[in-house]
């Protein structure tokens, strides 16, 4: 199921130019492999309606075993919750 979701994250990608599915993007500013100002941007061009940005300010590149790991997984299934299995129509993401 969750390779048929970005499978068609992709598909309408190539369609639209937006993510167009709940999207959760989530880094650490402090990572030195992937640069937290090029990924934004990148993030600030696909990022459609359904798309929330979350930046750590003091994570680095893995986000899942940083110090803060309960706080991103929180944030994971908070985002979930919200945007899939409880979506309200009329509520904006970020």
């Amino acid at each position: 199921e969750s390779m048929k979701s970005v499978v068609r994250a992709q598909e309408q990608l190539r369609q639209d130019g937006k993510v167009q599915v709940p999207f959760f993007w989530l880094h650490g500013v402090q990572d030195s492999i992937v640069l937290y100002p090029s990924a934004s941007r990148g993030y600030q061009i696909v990022a459609g309606p359904k798309s929330e940005e979350k930046p750590y300010p003091e994570a680095m590149h893995e986000l899942f075993n940083e110090l803060n790991t309960d706080e991103v997984l929180a944030d994971v299934c908070d985002f979930i919750q919200r945007s899939v299995l409880d979506p309200e129509p009329t509520a904006g993401l970020r």
